[in-house]
This record gives structure tokens, sequence and C-alpha cells, in this order.
């Protein structure tokens, strides 16, 4: 392909603090010191978007004294990556038995910026409980440092966290359920950029919490992380890489940004293949905007070909969904509080793969529950939305 292809080149914009548009866009060449053209590109064609930092490979006309290239193709090109997105060894869970594998998800915050009131995120722990499913998935942020009493020092978010804990040992000890626990980019508690280490690697005194004794189990996940339930991948990137992905492109005007950005995923092979952001995250306006990162760990976002994710799991601002992209199942679960709203959590199916049956979109069964914070006694009692 190299052969045929005039130019391979890392996708960048020449602006700083703002959306790009195709007036900023330029190619990097990193086969020719890294030399910068300007590149004119058709805006009427339907199926463009690009990244920054996205490969590409494209033909076309240098003008301009050898500045500027005039594009006639351009495709998208894949990255070739050795690593797993996991500062942890790839976790793998196991079942023997031809039963469905039923597990949750839900993503913080779980009360609102303004206040501190855990009493529906406790309810649904026992609701969940009850259910008795083969895993849990609870990703943070736990204690935001959005939060306003968290930002003024007015909550002990470790002994918060001690608390929450506490409480999940108790309500799963005699479970079969394995609980996940995977932080959020604002948790007080493991306020690191991305990828972010798991709790136990932060604070020592959360291993008591990983060896219980009893059926139940708590594991602590890097941010993001890459499992496997039986015979299918799954990544866990809690962070809207797809609305910064978005943010960070140029495109044609009737497309489908949330599939695109999703594609881009696959491509780049990268959880979060956004390099660098345009946003400047040292602009005071920008930091609840921006996502830290700490380049020397970049390649921990990174998955390669033989581990590409079957299932991905997110939490975007965009609208809550399932969608099969390129084979990869992509969910976006939402959010357990919403502004100032309770939203939702997800519950997902996955059956055993037949001969009729072995692609993960065709054996998979999501379901958004809205949660009903005016009943205390039953919170996920409202009516579920499935894909």
């Amino acid at each position: 392909l190299l052969e045929e292809t005039k130019f391979v080149l890392f996708i960048a914009f020449d602006i700083i603090d703002a959306k790009p548009s195709f007036d900023d866009l330029v190619g990097i060449d990193p086969l020719n010191d890294y030399k910068k053209y300007i590149l004119k590109v058709n805006t009427n064609d339907t199926n463009l978007f690009l990244v920054s930092g996205q490969i590409v490979y494209l033909e076309g006309d240098l003008i301009e004294n050898g500045k500027t290239i005039e594009v006639r193709y351009i495709k998208n090109g894949y990255k070739i990556n050795e690593y797993f997105p996991t500062y942890n060894d790839i976790k793998y869970f196991y079942q023997n038995s031809s039963d469905p594998y039923a597990f949750y998800c839900m993503f913080g915050p779980f009360f609102s910026k303004e206040d501190y009131d855990l009493t529906v995120f406790n309810n649904v722990i026992r609701e969940v409980a009850n259910k008795n499913p083969h895993c849990f998935i609870i990703n943070g942020p736990f204690f935001s440092t959005e939060n306003t009493k968290v930002k003024y020092g007015e909550l002990d978010t470790e002994k918060g966290m001690k608390s929450v804990l506490d409480l999940i040992k108790k309500e799963f000890e005699q479970k079969r359920t394995k609980i996940i626990i995977c932080p959020g980019i604002s948790d007080n508690e493991n306020y690191y950029p991305i990828p972010q280490p798991s709790f136990d690697k932060v604070n020592d005194e959360f291993n008591i919490y990983k060896n219980q004794g009893t059926r139940s189990e708590i594991i602590f996940f890097s941010n993001p992380q890459i499992f496997q339930f039986n015979e299918t991948f799954v990544g866990l990137a809690n962070f809207d890489t797809i609305k910064d992905t978005v943010f960070n492109s140029v495109h044609a005007k009737e497309i489908n940004t949330f599939e695109k950005a999703c594609e881009m995923i696959l491509y780049q092979r990268n959880l979060y293949p956004i390099l660098p952001n345009t946003l400047q995250q040292n602009s005071e306006r920008n930091q609840e905007k921006t996502i830290s990162m700490n380049l020397s760990n970049y390649k921990f976002l990174s998955f390669d070909e033989n581990s590409q994710p079957d299932i991905i799991l997110t939490n975007s601002a965009l609208k809550p969904c399932a969608k099969k992209i390129h084979g990869t199942v992509f969910i976006n679960c939402g959010s357990f509080v919403r502004g100032k709203n309770y939203d939702q959590i997800a519950k997902i199916t996955l059956y055993s793969p037949t001969e009729k049956m072995t692609d993960v979109n065709k054996r998979i069964k999501v379901e958004f529950i809205k949660i009903n914070a005016s009943n205390n006694n039953n919170n996920l009692n409202s009516k579920k939305k499935n894909n």
C-alpha cells in the first residue's frame, strides 16, 4: 500500500483553544522530518471525517512551492500497536455454564455537583445485589472534584470511598457477583491523567477489599482496561472519548458523527484516538472540558489487532445507545446522574456462541434502566429500553 500511496501523514490542526475547521487542516509527514503540509480536501466528500492524530494514506498534488497538498484521494490508516490498554494485566472471567452471562454497568457521578446524597446510590447497590448478577461494573467518579463540597475540602473523600466499598462488601458478600471498580477522571481519590491506575495502586488501604473470603470479589480496574468474559473481549473507557473525538475533527455536514468517532477508535486502535487535543488543558475555562493525558503512558490506551474488543463500554454526553461498528458493539451506558437529575444504568446479557450465532452483536442484549429516585424501595422500577 505504501508503494501505491504518495503520502503517509498524521492529521493535525493549526489552531489552539478552539474547534478546528477545514482551514486549519494540516498533515505531518513522519517519514520526512515531520514536515508540515497544508491540506486542501474536497469538503463535499460525504464520508470525510478527519481527527487530530489520525494516520491517513493520501494521493494529491504539491502546490504553492511544495507547502500545500491538493488532495485527490484519502484513506484511513491503521495504527500498528503492541500494547494492551491497561496498567494491569488483562483480566479473565470464566463461567462453566451455558447460562447467559448477565452484568450491570453504571457510570458516575452518583450525586450532583451541588449536593452530597448517596441514598439513591446505596439503594441501587442493594437492588442489584438482590438480582445476583454474574458481574457488576461500577465506574467513577465516586467523589468528583467538580462537586462543590469536594472542591472546597468539606468532604473526607477517602473515608467516603471506604464507606462505599464497605457497603458493597456487605451487600454482596453472599453473592456470586464479581464487583469491578473503575476510577473516573475527576475522582478526588484517584486524580491522575489517563491512563489512570486502579484505586488499589493509589492507596494501599483499598487492598483489604480485594480478598473477602466470600463468594463475591472486588476487583480494581485501571482506566481504561481490557478484560474478557469467556470468549468475549470487552474494553472499558471511563471518559468521553466519543465527544472529544467529534470535537477534534473536521467532517462532512451530513454524517453520523457517533459512528465515525467509534470507527476512529478502531482505525487508530486506541481508546482515546486524539493527539493532541485542540483545547488547551491549562486554560482555566477548559479544565472541566478537557481530559488530561500522561503522554509517557500513551501506549496503555492502545490495543493490537488480536485484542480488538468485541464490546466497548463508555460514558458519553451524547445519547445513550448500543451500536455495532465494524464487528465491535459500542455501548454508551449514560450516567447515574446527569446534571441535577438521576438518569440510568445498563444491564448487559451475553449469550453463549453457537454455530448459527457467533457474532457478539447477535448474542448480546442491552437494556437501559431508568432510575426512579422517588421510590426508595425500588429505584430500578421504571421501564427498560432495550437495544
